[in-house]
């Protein structure tokens, strides 16, 4: 365990740590712009001995383990530049209104000039942030395909200053998330401290950002050692008002980790038993291969009558079991998992011609109110400017006499003044409840609590909040597609996009996520019953005008997957199963239903994976939804019962008996005969 003080604020990183990040955060985008790099050193076949499994750069020396992009790698393009007229025009106007007010000698017009620029400044400044997001969501994107090297050259490539915007924090969240999953423990705690912003005032999207950073340095310190920064990153997370169902399972986790390593199974069993449902519903698959090792090791130490632990450790690991010995060495031995796939290409530039007909029938906004109030605005600021010229350009006049101010036009200003402040404080307080209402909803849908969160969904559907009501609609669907409901999840993806389109602006903010999700949503509702080449329409339509939506690979998957399942090609269904990348996250459910195919299909599997599938086609709401979306693969699998323990004297119950393995409490005798 770590000596560390127990202190809310973190270490700061020395100027030397500092030096050295930006030092090869620069040589990286210097390789990045070649698009240059070395030949990839190969990894070394499954079961062979690994020197280090951290094979990314570290900060604390600053030596890059592994190249930084593949040969040929390309940046994505841009996402469209809609706001380029106007920046255009803004950036003329500025220098024509500044020369004329040198020509004409009206010091007043600089004013004008100084606002257009401002406003172009501002403009400028958007599209960067759009661009920079366009990458970040790119690079989550290549890391859910398991192309890690493509996603860090895309990080890199985000231009500065990222430090002073939401930006910088989403950047340095993937960053950290990219050295956990590799094994780079001290670059993971590093890069989230930096995410964190720790003692900066945030607003709401900024504390939604600080907790994904917080929940991966917890992860980080409790693989460390370090378990009094662990639990105040677990206290920060579980007393955050936006608390999200991920982060509060990465908290979950951090506390599993800490218990592991203290070997307190007692502890580790009861944080297993609770959180369950977040450890295996709302985490990453990296995440959920941990928690499942960790599962699988309470079970086996406390029915150990017929085991003998020692054997298991002479096995060779697995990749994914190397990487979970970086965070809990003693769980190590049970991580071994099923043959997945390789990592998935990168997506493919589209025709042009094929995004304009995809843009020509997309869904038009019904209201112009922005563009108005832009005009509005635009007019305004001309007509002052002329009234300043007209005025400076006038006869001169005999000043007039000084009055006192009167006291009317005072008492009606202030009044008016102080309402706006009151709407507008009003109205942040109001969406600051709405953001924390869709949080608590999603954590109690990732737990299953799913009438606790359409109860708190509904009045949320009718707020008219800007996405208020898409996101809600979003979660619906969720819940309907997690409980094998293809009609009702439909109708809510469906009744969330027209929402969307209500107004260009609402549309616009939705562009990059929350609408190709709804998307998603309404294409994997269309594959459960059937109707894939609908589905596939939707996917296509997603490609089309969303190329940087960051899980497009996940929803690619799934419908697929789905659509397969629910046809009754399970063959097919099974290939695809097989051909799943590492790090593709996947709902619990998907993830079963994956699991199942490999079960019909007769693949080799790991100890005690069989057992856990039957286990767990059983149970409730997973079974259900396989019952629902491949009522042929539900028929056709068995389902086992309570576990029967054959023992003198029955060990202690562990909690645990939806995850762990019917083998581990069998005799060497039976289990070898199976």
């Amino acid at each position: 365990m770590s000596d560390d003080k127990t202190n809310d604020a973190p270490t700061p990183a020395t100027a030397e740590d500092r030096e050295d990040r930006d030092a090869i955060v620069a040589r990286r985008r210097l390789l990045v712009d070649a698009t240059l790099r070395a030949p990839v050193t190969p990894r070394p076949p499954t079961g062979a001995p690994q020197a280090s499994p951290m094979p990314c750069l570290s900060i604390a020396s600053g030596h890059p383990m592994e190249p930084v992009a593949p040969a040929g790698f390309e940046l994505p393009p841009p996402p469209p530049d809609n706001a380029r007229p106007a920046r255009l025009a803004l950036g003329a106007l500025a220098p024509i209104t500044a020369v004329g007010a040198f020509v004409l000698g009206v010091p007043e017009l600089s004013l004008v000039s100084v606002a257009f620029a401002a406003l172009c400044a501002l403009t400028v400044r958007g599209r960067r942030e759009t661009v920079g997001q366009s990458l970040a969501m790119a690079a989550l994107d290549r890391a859910a395909r398991g192309r890690f090297d493509e996603a860090r050259a895309l990080l890199d490539a985000v231009a500065p200053p990222r430090h002073f915007s939401h930006l910088g924090q989403v950047v340095d969240s993937q960053r950290a998330a990219l050295a956990l999953y590799e094994g780079d423990l001290e670059a993971a705690e590093a890069f989230a401290t930096e995410a964190a912003r720790e003692g900066a005032r945030l607003g709401m999207l900024g504390e939604l950002h600080r907790g994904s950073a917080l929940s991966l340095r917890a992860v980080a310190r409790a693989a460390l050692g370090k378990k009094d920064d662990s639990l105040s990153d677990v206290a920060k997370l579980r007393g955050s008002s936006f608390r999200q169902g991920s982060f509060v399972a990465r908290a979950a986790l951090a506390e599993a980790l800490l218990f592991a390593r203290e070997r307190d199974l007692e502890s580790l069993s009861r944080v297993l038993r609770d959180e369950r449902a977040l450890l295996f519903g709302a985490t990453g698959p990296r995440e959920r291969m941990v928690a499942r090792a960790l599962a699988r090791m309470v079970a086996a130490r406390r029915v150990s009558v017929y085991r003998e632990p020692g054997k298991r450790d002479e096995e060779p690991l697995s990749e994914q079991a190397s990487w979970v010995a970086r965070l809990a060495p003693d769980a190590a031995a049970y991580a071994n998992t099923a043959t997945l796939g390789a990592p998935q290409p990168a997506p493919a530039r589209l025709d042009p011609d094929v995004i304009a007909r995809a843009e020509k029938g997309a869904p038009k906004p019904r209201s112009r109110r922005a563009r108005l109030l832009a005009v509005a605005g635009l007019l305004l600021l001309g007509f002052s400017a002329l009234l300043v010229l007209v005025r400076a350009r006038g006869p001169a006049l005999e000043p007039a006499p000084i009055e006192p101010a009167p006291i009317l036009p005072l008492t009606v200003a202030l009044p008016v003044l102080a309402g706006l402040v009151g709407v507008i404080a009003y109205r942040y307080l109001r969406s600051k409840r709405r953001v924390a209402d869709l949080s608590a909803a999603g954590e109690l849908r990732l737990r299953g609590l799913h009438e606790e969160a359409r109860a708190v969904l509904a009045p949320l559907v009718r707020d008219k909040g800007l996405l208020v009501a898409p996101q809600a609609h979003r979660e619906l669907a969720a819940i309907a597609n997690a409980t094998g409901d293809p009609r009702e999840a439909a109708a809510q993806a469906e009744a969330g996009i027209r929402g969307v389109h209500v107004s260009e602006t609402s549309r616009t903010l939705a562009r990059p996520v929350l609408l190709p999700q709804l998307y998603g949503e309404l294409a994997a509702a269309l594959a459960a019953e059937g109707r894939v080449a609908r589905a596939e329409e939707e996917l296509d339509r997603v490609r089309a005008l969303h190329a940087d939506y960051p899980f497009l690979a996940r929803d690619t998957f799934r419908v697929r997957l789905v659509g397969l399942a629910a046809t009754g090609r399970l063959d097919e269904a099974a290939e695809l199963a097989r051909s799943r990348p590492v790090d593709l996250f996947l709902s619990m459910h998907e993830e079963l239903l994956c699991d199942a195919l490999r079960v019909h299909a007769g693949d080799r599997l790991p100890e005690g994976e069989r057992e856990r599938v039957e286990l767990e086609v059983g149970e409730e709401p997973r079974g259900g939804f396989l019952a629902r979306v491949a009522p042929a693969l539900h028929a056709e699998l068995p389902r086992r019962g309570a576990r029967v323990v054959v023992a003198e004297e029955p060990p202690p119950s562990s909690g645990l008996a939806d995850d762990q393995e019917v083998e581990e409490s069998e005799p060497p005798e039976r289990a070898q005969t199976r």
